[in-house]
């Protein structure tokens, strides 16, 4: 998916992934990630040194229902 946004949690640093989903982001050796995208859940996954993440987002049917389509 496109444009997910990609955050180190408790810091400012983000990136988006790009049209294959890949992402390069600089960390610290250890933390959480926070995935977002506007309609799914966000996913927070812990990661150390050279993890590699997979993350499968789920639709948030709560935020979906705010969504205007113009």
């Amino acid at each position: 998916m496109p444009g997910v946004t990609v955050s180190v949690e408790g810091t400012s640093t983000s990136t988006a992934t790009d049209f294959d989903g890949q992402y390069v982001i600089k960390a610290n050796e250890s933390g959480t990630l926070v995935f977002s995208f506007v309609g799914m859940t966000p996913e927070r996954r812990s990661f150390t040194a050279s993890t590699t993440i997979n993350v499968r987002m789920s639709e948030d049917a709560r935020v979906l229902n705010e969504v205007v389509v113009v």
